[in-house]
């Protein structure tokens, strides 16, 4: 049976004094549509994420692959704050995941160095809102039957046209990670893997919806 080390369950007794405190009181209003980023910046403080981000970014520069990112992090803190999250409100910990689990960790494991540290750095430590946008009205979950286009225009340039549903975080979020498969001339994009994009907030064409 596995045993929780005393960091961990130290930071379990913490987090559980937090969530009494700064998120249970606050249930009602978040259950009726108020945004829970504030309890939320507040919790990435006391788990000093900032701290923790600085460090796993440092380590992935050294190391130049994603590498870095992934010694950045702790599996056994994830299931913490998962467990005791869910106890008190799920819908919390989906934001909190999708900011942070979704959109930062895609964004830091596979970014290049110029955009951990323009995106992934702000949003991991919650000073940005993040979402992770797959599914779509007519295939759901299924990646490969999506329907959202990027074509290249330009060197680094990309325009995508599509849409997507059931975003968790989507009407708040600052940055957006978007899937969508390359529009190539003269080609079906058929089974095509699709590509990560990042999108930022105030992007023209880019609309979010309720």
């Amino acid at each position: 049976m596995f045993d929780w080390s005393d960091e961990h369950k130290q930071i379990r007794r913490a987090l559980r004094q937090f969530i009494r405190q700064e998120v249970e009181p606050h249930n009602d209003a978040m259950e009726s549509g108020t945004p829970p980023y504030g309890p939320m910046r507040k919790l990435a403080e006391m788990l000093g994420l900032r701290e923790r981000v600085a460090k796993m970014l440092e380590r992935s520069a050294r190391d130049d692959d994603d590498d870095g990112a992934r010694r950045g992090q702790d599996p056994y803190l994830a299931a913490l704050l998962a467990v005791e999250l869910s106890r008190v409100n799920p819908g919390f910990t989906m934001a909190f995941g999708a900011t942070i689990g979704l959109c930062g960790q895609t964004i830091a494991r596979r970014g290049t160095p110029e955009q951990k540290q323009r995106w992934a750095a702000p949003v991991l430590c919650l000073d940005k809102i993040g979402c992770w946008a797959i599914t779509e009205p007519g295939s759901g979950s299924d990646a490969f039957s999506m329907r959202t286009l990027a074509k290249k225009v330009g060197d680094d340039r990309y325009v995508l046209n599509g849409s997507k549903t059931f975003i968790t975080n989507a009407p708040h979020a600052d940055v957006l990670v978007v899937y969508a498969k390359l529009d190539i001339a003269g080609e079906e994009p058929g089974r095509r893997p699709p590509q990560a994009f990042v999108l930022e907030r105030g992007m023209s064409g880019l609309s979010t919806g309720k």
